[in-house]
């Protein structure tokens, strides 16, 4: 069931999650369709199978792991990755050039208690053929209360890359790197001087780069000040600021686009910082271009959520309904001037 229907590089295939239900276990197979023929081949393949029982698609945390698609009040933030596929409980992402794949799932939590809980998350990564490269169910690091993942993708190189967020009270990013010679993930602590990350992504350029980029808060405040973007070495484990680094959103653009009443929430002395700089709530980062001139283009979304209780005969239950607002587009040349 679940069927998603994705093109790679010179392939189609339709994916469909299977369930074993007498061993409960579950997985993925693939269905080759042939565009020449305009027909699929007359036998699916079996990706892999699950280890035991696997989260649903539904579940908070399992949603919380990839970014949630509604807004959380965390001094973290909230982060829509619209970028990789869902079908059941299951996340596709392609890499770059398209010719590597990546499932991702959430093995049913052992814990309840998100304190007491370390998620372990399959990864399951395959060329363009559907033959597996490598693959596993990975332990988090750290405790699910402490931890929040904010995306990932496939390399070009087959490594997996996950972006989160680490700690309590005080937040700092860390790149974790799975690759078939290194089942424990090897990191990346990313650093960022006298800002708070509020969002961030990881990226892969066309001309190979690693990027992560996101939006930053100063210290104690909750709303965005400005974008950073950051180099990654793969090599040597270490993380620069690009193009000068921090480029902060001004007040009069802010303003310019703002409603009468937003004007006036704008005047609030909270929404303000010390230095007397306004903030933009809900901003996410959409993508990130490395341009022939060493300019980065920084494309992004600020996106308000509605939430609607429902009443219906049996149940109550919320409705989260999220519409973009503005799209906001930082442009930095290599001197840093943005």
């Amino acid at each position: 069931n679940a069927p998603l229907f994705v093109k790679m590089a010179d392939r189609c295939y339709l994916f469909v999650r299977d369930v074993y239900r007498d061993e409960e276990r579950e997985g993925v197979s693939a269905l080759a369709f042939d565009v020449d023929k305009l027909d699929f081949e007359r036998k699916a393949k079996m990706l892999f199978k699950s280890s035991g029982q696997v989260a649903s698609a539904m579940n908070f945390s399992w949603t919380s792991f990839f970014g949630p698609r509604v807004s959380e009040p965390s001094k973290a933030g909230s982060f829509v990755d619209d970028d990789n596929q869902t079908f059941g409980p299951y996340r596709l992402a392609l890499s770059q050039n398209k010719k590597v794949a990546a499932f991702t799932y959430r093995m049913r939590p052992e814990h309840r208690s998100d304190r007491a809980n370390n998620d372990v998350i399959g990864v399951q990564v395959f060329d363009e053929e559907m033959n597996k490269l490598w693959g596993g169910e990975m332990r988090m690091p750290y405790k699910e209360a402490y931890m929040k993942n904010l995306n990932y993708i496939v390399g070009n190189d087959g490594k997996v890359y996950m972006l989160s967020m680490v700690g309590e009270g005080g937040y700092h990013l860390e790149l974790l790197m799975y690759s078939k010679d290194h089942p424990d993930p090897e990191k990346i602590e990313v650093k960022l001087d006298d800002v708070d990350p509020m969002t961030a992504r990881v990226f892969e350029t066309e001309k190979g780069d690693l990027l992560l980029a996101g939006f930053y808060a100063k210290p104690h405040h909750h709303v965005t000040d400005g974008a950073f973007v950051l180099q990654v070495d793969r090599n040597q484990k270490t993380s620069s600021l690009r193009n000068g680094g921090l480029f902060e959103i001004p007040n009069e653009l802010i303003f310019e686009n703002a409603t009468r009443r937003e004007k006036r929430q704008l005047n609030r002395a909270e929404k303000r910082d010390e230095e007397g700089d306004l903030g933009v709530s809900n901003l996410v980062v959409r993508n990130v271009y490395l341009m022939d001139d060493g300019r980065i283009d920084l494309l992004a979304e600020r996106y308000e959520v509605v939430t609607t209780i429902v009443h219906t005969s049996r149940t109550t239950y919320y409705r989260y309904d999220t519409y973009a607002r503005d799209i906001y587009v930082i442009s930095a040349s290599p001197d840093g001037k943005s």
